[in-house]
């Protein structure tokens, strides 16, 4: 027991002289502070941390190195914003060049988009743009993640099984690497509140609090996030016509 002791202790002093290594560099490097907001050790007691986020851009940021990436994506840069708020438009226009977008990008046999949701500052306040209009959301202003490391896999077997041809086709195809992946697009070109990310290499286990979501047809599982010796980071100068691709689990892990 005092050996495994040591060797957390001293595991601990080593990540933190590189954690302040890294945040020197950032300093030097002109990294772009930001206040973020964790989960405590103690359930939904929340804190403010000050954060250097590194530009993503510059560091080549990938799905599968650091869990994000940009694209083009015309669809929306094309068509009015009013699009973006009107269901039927959503599905019909968006949801499948969203498709086609990941299949590229990802190299994947298909993909899928199963849900969407609008996110403005000024949330639920906001008048829907036309008639079948879902009502806009404000955004989840606490560090999460939409799946735990064991809710991800059913997931992904409740959205694929209508298009599987039979059982065990669909357990051929979710044992083998799925992935879900947030496509977010801006409405504007980004002036304020930006949409940045923990490089998931820098998460660890004991990092993240499982959360139970209780649906009509099904429970699932969240994952909030407490502070600890994170790697942040953004996109900055978002346009519009660009979107941001940011992966929430991956069968493959980290």
């Amino acid at each position: 027991p005092a050996l495994i002791g040591a060797a957390a202790a001293l595991t601990a002093v080593i990540w933190a002289l590189e954690r302040r290594r890294r945040d020197e560099k950032g300093a030097k490097e002109g990294a772009t502070l930001a206040r973020v907001v964790y989960h405590t050790r103690r359930w939904w007691h929340r804190s403010t941390k000050t954060v250097a986020l590194r530009d993503a851009r510059a560091l080549g940021s990938s799905l599968d190195k650091n869990g994000a990436a940009t694209a083009t994506f015309a669809p929306l840069a094309e068509k009015d914003v009013g699009v973006a708020l009107d269901t039927e438009s959503v599905a019909r226009d968006l949801f499948p060049a969203a498709e086609r977008l990941l299949e590229k990008h990802t190299g994947c046999a298909r993909a899928v988009v199963f849900d969407h949701v609008v996110r403005i500052a000024s949330g639920p306040d906001n008048a829907p743009v036309s008639g079948a209009a879902a009502a806009p959301s404000g955004p989840i202003n606490f560090v999460h993640n939409d799946y735990s490391v064991n809710s991800g896999r059913p997931r992904c077997r409740m959205l694929l099984k209508p298009f599987a041809t039979s059982e065990a086709a669909l357990d051929e195809v979710v044992g083998g690497r799925v992935a879900v992946i947030n496509v977010w697009v801006p409405l504007a070109d980004v002036e304020s509140d930006p949409l940045a990310f923990v490089d998931w290499k820098s998460l660890r286990p004991t990092d993240c609090r499982v959360r139970r979501v209780t649906y009509s047809e099904r429970v699932g599982e969240t994952t909030t996030v407490c502070a600890g010796d994170h790697d942040w980071l953004w996109f900055p100068n978002m346009k519009r016509g660009e979107c941001m691709l940011l992966k929430t689990w991956d069968s493959k892990g980290p």
